[in-house]
């Protein structure tokens, strides 16, 4: 497997930090490639940084973790949108209730729901940059991303 991310652009707003980049995930076992843009949220919690919610808008199979370092996904509902539009409205009109679900309370007490209210667009401004950016590819082998990932679920059971 193979998977390309452009440069990430970071756009601070309303206490947190949207790190944005387009990625596709290519040469996938028994699967059609696939890709987007992904939106990781970060914000401050206990003392260091973390990564609270993470968005991957693909085109074959839009999904969100809630929070990242849980197992699975959860898939994004077509019926609401595409993925960016769905993901969008989350920051928009939501996103502090969602922080507070993956087990980040603190954080989503901080967080300024007006400033993502009147800021939102730059994140999607920062998407559609992205999204017309070149990517660098990576070989990946996914039974070591599996295992990696199971490793790092293991010592965020808090959440």
């Amino acid at each position: 497997m193979k998977i390309g991310q452009s440069e990430i652009a970071i756009v601070a707003l309303g206490g947190l930090e949207f790190e944005v980049s387009a990625r596709e995930i290519v040469d996938i076992p028994k699967l059609p490639d696939d890709g987007g843009i992904t939106i990781g949220v970060y914000g401050e919690s206990e003392g260091e940084r973390a990564q609270v919610l993470r968005f991957d808008c693909f085109r074959n199979g839009p999904h969100y973790h809630m929070p990242p370092s849980a197992p699975g996904q959860l898939e994004i509902d077509a019926s609401e949108g595409d993925g960016l539009d769905w993901t969008f409205a989350r920051i928009r009109d939501e996103l502090p209730a969602m922080i507070e679900r993956a087990g980040f309370g603190d954080l989503a007490r901080r967080v300024d729901a007006a400033a993502l209210r009147a800021g939102w667009e730059r994140v999607r401004d920062a998407a559609a940059a992205c999204a017309g950016m070149p990517l660098q590819f990576k070989d990946y082998d996914p039974a070591a991303m599996a295992q990696a990932a199971e490793a790092a679920g293991a010592g965020a059971a808090r959440h």
